[in-house]
């Protein structure tokens, strides 16, 4: 008989979307860019006033961390697929914000004829219509009365009272609309929920690593996870677009006050190509020189409170990591850091991410490397430049990480962290590089590369 790793329960809407205000759920898309179109709310919102079904969501639960002092410690239920259905159902049924693409906090308002039964996203047209109501919202609030809204309304409306009591308790009733939940067990690894998230979605989004550690870090308070998720996304924004700061700064305003943006404000000045990491490189980055580790699952297994020597979740092995992981970002996203190592680039001779066709993981563990040496070495600044830049353009000309930089990053941090343990690091350098780029390397094999590429990859851009 096969080992089931889930159960499969009911939900219905108003219960899921209270767990998620009370924060038993976490949802961290309502913090994120929302991506769908209104029309795809207002078919989801159609789909359940007929009451058609729609698809279940999944949700995971880490193992709960022992407590110092004996106890459980709960960790939060991460909602890992139908973050856009909830957001879009609070969006629709509670009148809640959504962010879009720009940072911008917005309403979508979806309407409903009581004649025809019909659902549409509000236009201009229709809210100036007196046959519509622009927005269904209204008969989920706290002081909605049925009463008085179709004595007010219902001559309006063109609809008979006792019809258009009907009607709206049918569209209060969506919030009683059961969905589907599928409970993946706790005790899952990280890899096998990822791999059902997109064995779930093969024509959808694929949930990454990365994914899975954002909505981690977004789920907790107690250790500032959701304010260095911020920290980490916001970077990348403004450092990306600084047009977006201010929006950011709305959207957000006590986050935006806070030592977390404080430190990363810097990058509204910045207008940089060169080095521009996503999410998923700079958790890789912060996870390299936190723990000097280089799978991102890893990391969400760290703050999580896995406790790896003891094979256990702690709650004690859980602030521990985030302890660490705070003091990797800032070391990671301080200004002087990052500034040099963008120089360093520059030295290289790459004007823009584009020109030397390097993939990211080979400027992402370069800037690992410029981090640890700072960190954990006596080296001068020439000497961390030099050795930085041997790395990256070594591991580039061989591919060291091209099929598997997960793997490369955790093999060569351990080989990186033990040699400068036994003060063996500048050899280590030295002799890696030499083993890498022999002569037969430069006589034979690279100008056979050359030959047989084309002039616009890697190997003839470094060229």
């Amino acid at each position: 008989m096969t080992d089931k790793r889930y159960s499969v329960d009911h939900a219905n809407i108003g219960n899921i979307l209270g767990w998620i205000r009370s924060g038993e759920i976490g949802l961290p898309e309502m913090q994120r860019p929302f991506v769908w179109k209104p029309k795809q709310v207002r078919d989801l919102i159609d789909s359940l006033y007929r009451g058609y079904p729609i698809e279940f969501i999944v949700t995971w639960q880490n193992p709960d961390a022992d407590l110092k002092f004996g106890g459980k410690g709960q960790n939060k239920e991460i909602i890992i697929d139908g973050q856009q259905r909830i957001t879009a159902l609070s969006a629709a049924l509670e009148g809640n914000q959504v962010v879009d693409d720009k940072y911008s906090k917005k309403r979508i308002y979806i309407a409903f004829n009581p004649t025809t039964e019909e659902f549409a996203t509000k236009s201009a047209a229709i809210a100036k219509d007196p046959k519509w109501i622009s927005d269904i919202s209204i008969f989920n609030q706290k002081d909605f009365s049925s009463y008085h809204y179709v004595g007010e309304n219902s001559e309006i409306l063109g609809v008979a009272e006792d019809q258009l009591d009907e009607i709206i308790q049918k569209l209060k009733s969506i919030s009683q609309c059961e969905i589907g939940v599928i409970k993946l067990d706790s005790t899952l690894p990280i890899n096998q929920v990822t791999d059902i998230f997109n064995r779930i979605n093969q024509k959808g989004t694929r949930l990454s690593s990365a994914d899975f550690a954002m909505s981690r870090l977004s789920s907790d308070t107690a250790h500032h996870g959701n304010e260095l998720r911020k920290e980490i996304e916001y970077f990348i924004q403004i450092f990306g677009n600084s047009a977006l700061a201010d929006n950011i700064k709305k959207m957000d305003p006590t986050f935006a006050n806070s030592d977390y943006y404080q430190h990363i404000a810097w990058a509204e000045k910045k207008n940089v190509r060169i080095f521009q990491p996503d999410f998923g490189d700079l958790l890789h980055i912060c996870l390299g020189i936190g723990f000097l580790r280089g799978r991102l699952s890893q990391l969400v297994s760290l703050v999580s409170g896995r406790d790896f020597e003891k094979q256990t979740y702690t709650e004690e092995a859980m602030a521990e990591s985030y302890e660490k992981f705070d003091k990797a970002v800032q070391y990671a996203l301080n200004e002087s850091h990052f500034s040099r190592y963008i120089l360093l680039l520059e030295s290289l001779g790459i004007i823009d991410r584009s020109f030397a066709k390097l993939p990211d993981s080979y400027t992402n563990f370069g800037y690992i490397l410029y981090l640890f040496l700072k960190k954990n070495t006596n080296f001068s600044n020439d000497e961390i430049e030099k050795c930085t830049k041997q790395w990256i353009l070594m591991t580039a000309l061989t591919k060291r990480y091209g099929s598997s930089p997960e793997t490369g990053f955790d093999k060569d941090l351990r080989l990186i962290s033990e040699n400068n343990e036994k003060n063996h690091l500048v050899e280590f350098f030295k002799e890696t590089i030499a083993q890498n780029l022999t002569e037969e390397f430069w006589t034979l094999t690279l100008p056979e590369n050359l030959v047989a590429q084309t002039t616009q990859l890697t190997n003839w851009q470094i060229f």
